[in-house]
């Protein structure tokens, strides 16, 4: 996967229910606006971690989601890893939900948030 075209329609393979989200975002703007909708699946995956808690295929579903990001880190090209780093990661430790899924964020998803974090106290300092 390298476009974010290519790593919106993996997630929707391991994530079928992202189809609906995918397709409203299609249909409100007309094409495909990788930091927005990338936004979009930072609050699905947020709104699937209640459930992901009781549910081992849910949580299979989030952690799917969250290989597919991962590996888009690695193998994706510059505004897919952008939109991934931007607009999923970046600031993600403030969301309400972040203590769930915390646990769940595969390696270079984990080390992309440390990065913003020690840049961001670095700047801070």
């Amino acid at each position: 996967m390298h476009e974010p075209a290519e790593l919106f329609s993996e997630v929707e393979k391991v994530s079928p229910g992202f189809g609906r989200v995918l397709a409203d975002h299609l249909n409100d703007y007309g094409e495909l606006l990788a930091h927005v909708l990338m936004a979009d699946l930072l609050r699905y995956v947020g709104s699937h971690l209640d459930a992901a808690e009781d549910s081992p295929a849910v949580r299979t579903e989030v952690q799917a989601i969250l290989a597919v990001l991962d590996d888009g880190m690695v193998s994706g090209n510059d505004p897919t890893v952008n939109a991934i780093a931007v607009s999923f990661c970046e600031h993600i430790d403030t969301e309400p939900f972040f203590f769930r899924l915390r646990p769940l964020l595969e390696l270079g998803l984990q080390r992309r948030i440390r990065s913003f974090n020690a840049r961001l106290t670095s700047a801070c300092s």
